[in-house]
């Protein structure tokens, strides 16, 4: 299994000449590529779908403030077994581009911008291709639980155009910061702290270790902009009627603010609960995905 710098020269080899020096539009190199494009291929459904009704629980977070994180799983598989994964498709079927923007794409923005700021271009290719279906998915584990009434129009998969787009864009910079960012560091100071308490750690346990923590750490930074794309996708009237920006703020005041007796504001409980869920599923889901595609990439050596 590479190390940490063994997979970065991996990484930075993907092209046929230096980044410096390559021209716009130029072919990416043989083997590197063809792994990166096989890790996105079957990464992308495998994660998106294995873990949609995570997914669809936090969704229905977004409308409700009060009912616990267990009660909301709950809620998501209220319809059986089969209902956890209400609205699976769409986002599954954009899911194979969208992790080749993930990963190939990212790869190649990275060669030019460099590696930190190749998540911006990153994030707005992944949410112009993924925010129409995934939208619609956030609709469709909302409809499912109210009444005919209450149900929202369905977007359009392959439409990236909304009011969550912005907070869309934003999530996915953020997550994406976990595995592409985070993990260098992470890894190197699990790796110094192993060897100071003299605890065996073998390369694979490590990259495995700082991919999952990472991943945590990116997921809590993304979870409002997740929870604010949620809301505006179920909620298109707020937005129309109160403005986006306005809607945002008092969405973000009613779930994660609370008035203490006297009448100071506090973190409500609501915060932690949408902390723990963001987490429980952008972890194993961008942890599942870079051990994917860290074992392409293993075959190239």
């Amino acid at each position: 299994m590479p190390t940490v710098h063994a997979r970065g020269m991996i990484l930075r080899d993907l092209f046929n000449t230096p980044p410096a020096t390559r021209a716009i539009g130029a072919p990416m190199s043989t083997t590197q590529s063809k792994h990166l494009l096989l890790a996105g291929a079957l990464g992308g459904p495998l994660t998106i779908g294995l873990y949609t009704p995570l997914r669809n629980a936090i969704t229905l977070g977004a409308k409700d403030a009060a009912t616990s994180a267990w009660s909301l799983y709950r809620l998501a598989f209220e319809q059986g077994l089969a209902g956890g994964w209400t609205g699976w498709r769409a986002p599954t079927a954009f899911s194979c581009p969208q992790f080749l923007a993930i990963g190939p794409m990212y790869h190649l923005f990275s060669s030019v911008a460099g590696p930190s700021l190749a998540i911006i271009p990153t994030a707005l290719t992944e949410s112009t291709i993924s925010y129409g279906s995934q939208a619609r998915n956030a609709q469709m584990a909302y409809n499912v639980t109210v009444d005919a009434s209450k149900r929202v129009p369905l977007q359009r998969p392959w439409d990236p155009r909304g009011a969550g787009l912005p907070a869309h864009i934003t999530r996915n910079a953020c997550a994406m910061s976990g595995i592409r960012v985070l993990t260098h560091p992470v890894e190197l100071a699990l790796t110094s702290s192993a060897a100071m308490l003299h605890v065996p750690l073998d390369a694979r346990s490590t990259a495995t270790v700082a991919d999952f923590v990472s991943s945590i750490m990116a997921a809590a930074i993304s979870m409002p902009f997740n929870q604010l794309f949620n809301f505006l996708a179920i909620t298109p009237a707020a937005a129309r009627q109160e403005g986006i920006f306005a809607s945002c703020a008092a969405f973000l005041e009613s779930q994660y603010l609370t008035r203490s007796p006297s009448g100071r504001a506090q973190l409500s409980k609501t915060l932690l609960r949408d902390m723990f869920m963001r987490c429980f599923y952008i972890a194993p889901q961008l942890s599942t995905y870079s051990a994917i595609e860290r074992l392409c990439l293993s075959r190239y050596q």
